[in-house]
């Protein structure tokens, strides 16, 4: 008879099925490779050149259960960024304005068609009618229209505002009427014609 030979021990300890137990825990800590998902970049795989035909790589973004909804849900682009979701809607009016210290012809009552685009920002909602969405379009427009666009149209800015109405006031002055409505503005863009607008941002 030969030599009885012993198998190798296993490098490796053995995790059997069970409920977690302390080493899952360890591993599982905040910052460790365990609390980070894999999601699509979108990017070719380093090791498969080949353009559109080839697999798109991993990145890893970080799901906090804390801030996100929906279980733990995150949404992430390439790299692990947090990605915003912003909606616009936009409106025009017309409306004539002067500017009694400006030296050149804007001192006279001139009129323009303005166009007004607004821009709000949130998470898309989870429940109720606009679930998926930061906000419906239609509701969006009728409150820009109920607060801004129906108190200017087809009026003279000076007498309707208690402000000298250039482009760049009357921008901040939407922004207010929106935000103080309870509305997450966070941009405005006023245009007074084809190649000449305004936007206040926040």
């Amino acid at each position: 008879m030969g030599a009885h030979t012993s198998s190798p021990l296993p490098t490796h300890p053995l995790l059997l099925p069970g409920p977690p137990t302390r080493l899952w825990s360890l591993r599982h800590l905040p910052g460790s490779p365990a609390s980070f998902r894999r999601c699509w970049s979108g990017r070719p795989h380093p090791l498969r050149p080949g353009g559109k035909t080839a697999r798109p790589g991993y990145s890893a973004c970080r799901v906090d259960s804390r801030r996100s909804r929906g279980g733990g849900a995150s949404a992430c682009a390439g790299g692990g960024q947090a990605v915003k979701t912003t909606i616009t809607v936009r409106a025009s009016f017309a409306a004539a304005h002067y500017l009694p210290q400006h030296r050149g012809k804007c001192s006279r009552l001139h009129g323009h068609t303005y166009s007004l685009e607004v821009t709000v920002e949130g998470e898309p909602q989870q429940s109720g009618p606009a679930t998926g969405m930061v906000m419906d379009f239609a509701e969006l427009k009728e409150q820009v229209h109920k607060l801004v666009v129906r108190h200017l149209d087809h009026q003279v800015l000076n007498d309707v505002l208690d402000i000298l109405p250039t482009t760049e006031t009357v921008a901040a002055w939407a922004l207010r009427q929106l935000q103080e409505a309870g509305l997450p503005v966070t941009r405005i863009r006023l245009a007074e014609g084809p190649d000449s607008y305004v936007e206040v941002t926040l």
